[in-house]
């Protein structure tokens, strides 16, 4: 028998755990403690799954919030963590749980933004807009340039309000974030999981800092940009600084047009994916948006030398 629903209690949870852990190859407590404001009882009832005789097949996490654009405020679902067991892979299970979010969510959703560029997204009439630039991590600014930041790698370590206020400031777009909500957000993008580091950095004056991990491609050492806030050219002096010096070879931003036209003072967080507006009565486009439709139907890395196309 097969059954599509929201998520019971704390034992579906760790089936989710189980099965996403699985499917992604992550060490054991991957998913809880990199999302631990995702997996949670308080979230369960945005967390759907695919059943197959009572067991979790298929499942996909969810996660309310709204997006202020410029004069639009979106009432948002983040969707992540799309996975189904191998076995049952091909059935059509992560598209019927998407078509039962649509139904479920539509008249009290205006966007849901996908994390991937899966081509079941693109079936669901979901667009992919934004792109992932690839950047060459120029060797010669190596301890050439006397910038001043703190690197941090534990939750305690930061003061987190001075990170929400730099993000509450005027920061477009913006998702709309609790102070626990960011606090949960970079504490679990803090873990040290899957041999990843990860940091947060900022100015000493806390105007600027930016979420960043470190991982390798093979034997490529490789700088990711989680999410920014804050004076854009000193993000960019930041970023590219700490990637030099930690020796990495590539550097991975991913934006939107709409975030590159406020340049005084951004946030670029990765409003990038792949969207769909469900909302019937609002007459827009994932497009008409963001401004920013990536027409190749998947992310092609656009390599450039430096940040300065920002």
């Amino acid at each position: 028998m097969n059954e599509i629903r929201t998520l019971k209690n704390q034992k579906e949870i760790e089936m989710a755990y189980k099965l996403c852990n699985t499917v992604f190859f992550k060490c054991e407590s991957f998913f809880e403690r990199r999302y631990p404001h995702v997996f949670n009882e308080c979230n369960i009832d945005n967390l759907f799954g695919a059943f197959y005789n009572g067991q979790l097949v298929s499942f996909i996490a969810t996660y309310p919030t709204k997006i202020d654009f410029l004069n639009l405020t979106l009432n948002t679902r983040m969707l992540g963590a799309v996975c189904t067991y191998k076995d049952f892979q091909g059935n059509g299970f992560s598209t019927s749980i998407l078509n039962y979010i649509e139904k479920e969510l539509s008249n009290k959703t205006d966007l849901l933004v996908i994390s991937g560029d899966g081509k079941n997204y693109l079936k669901f009439g979901a667009m992919i807009v934004g792109q992932i630039y690839e950047v060459h991590v120029p060797k010669e600014k190596l301890n050439v340039t006397q910038l001043e930041y703190k690197i941090i790698e534990h939750i305690e370590e930061l003061e987190v309000e001075k990170y929400y206020n730099a993000y509450e400031l005027k920061t477009l777009p913006k998702f709309f974030r609790t102070l626990d909500e960011t606090k949960k957000m970079i504490q679990g993008h803090l873990e040290p999981l899957n041999n990843e580091h990860n940091y947060v950095i900022h100015d000493l004056n806390y105007q600027s800092f930016s979420c960043i991990r470190i991982g390798f491609e093979g034997d490529i050492k490789i700088a990711y940009v989680i999410e920014s806030v804050g004076n854009l050219k000193l993000i960019v002096d930041m970023i590219e600084d700490f990637a030099v010096k930690n020796d990495c070879e590539k550097l991975f931003y991913r934006t939107t047009e709409i975030v590159k036209k406020h340049q005084d003072y951004t946030f670029s967080t990765p409003i990038t994916g792949t969207m769909k507006v469900i909302n019937p009565n609002l007459k827009l486009s994932a497009l008409d948006i963001f401004g920013d439709l990536n027409k190749r139907g998947h992310y092609p890395c656009i390599r450039v030398d430096d940040l300065n196309f920002l």
